[in-house]
């Protein structure tokens, strides 16, 4: 007996229509990418950059931080050596002796703090500076030195790192210092000094002009730095001037 042969329906009638293909899966990628394209690249981008700046701030306060202890450590090796200023070839290692870091500061984050004879130096924005003694005040009285200078400077910040690096001082180029917190702002904060009486801690800015530098940056009292109080002794003298003048 013979197979029939298969059915194609009857004569004139069409064909059965083809069952569409199922797109929910292509539907909600699509809705995904542009999700991600209108809501991920931005947050993305917001968090990227802002662990940049929370980093090169942090980073910003660490070096302050440590400057402001290299600056209470001249002031304490002057007092304890008739007001002598340390010898430039060996200045680090007799300051070492004096560096004491505020308890509080100990726990900062992502901050290296300094120890005697370890590396002084501070970093942002893929920078590394170093700290200079000035040659020219080696073993000085500081009453001399400021008697002929009072802006004398007698640590300034440099573009080397060594150990108890010494040598004439000279202003760099404001244009080649680090940036104030990160590569997000473009805003150079100048070079770091400390002058001979260690009053404070001084920068030169763009003009050429020499100002403390406090951590008040858009502040209409003060001018360009940051204000970090961690000398004890700073802040009591301040205050028994203010009481003097008011009496």
């Amino acid at each position: 007996m013979q197979t029939p042969p298969p059915f194609h329906g009857y004569e004139g009638q069409p064909p059965a229509p083809m069952k569409k293909k199922n797109n929910t899966v292509l539907v909600i990628f699509a809705v995904l990418g542009a999700l991600l394209l209108c809501c991920g690249l931005p947050i993305g981008a917001v968090v990227f950059y802002g662990f940049k700046f929370g980093k090169g701030a942090m980073s910003m306060v660490g070096c302050m931080v440590n400057v402001e202890s290299m600056k209470v450590a001249l002031r304490e090796y002057s007092k304890a050596h008739d007001g002598k200023l340390p010898n430039a070839k060996t200045w680090q290692a007799d300051l070492g002796k004096y560096l004491v870091v505020d308890k509080d500061m100990k726990d900062m984050p992502m901050t290296t703090l300094w120890k005697p004879g370890g590396e002084w130096s501070c970093e942002g924005s893929g920078i590394k500076t170093g700290f200079m003694f000035n040659e020219a005040l080696s073993e000085k009285k500081i009453d001399e030195v400021t008697k002929a200078n009072p802006e004398a400077i007698a640590i300034f910040e440099t573009k080397t790192v060594a150990f108890n690096q010494s040598g004439p001082f000279k202003k760099l180029p404001f244009g080649e210092s680090p940036k104030f917190m990160s590569e997000v702002i473009d805003e150079r904060r100048g070079w770091l000094l400390i002058d001979a009486e260690a009053r404070d801690v001084y920068r030169i800015d763009k003009n050429g002009k020499m100002g403390r530098f406090d951590m008040n940056m858009g502040s209409k009292k003060k001018k360009g730095g940051f204000d970090i109080q961690i000398d004890s002794n700073s802040s009591d003298e301040s205050s028994n001037s203010k009481e003097d003048s008011s009496n």
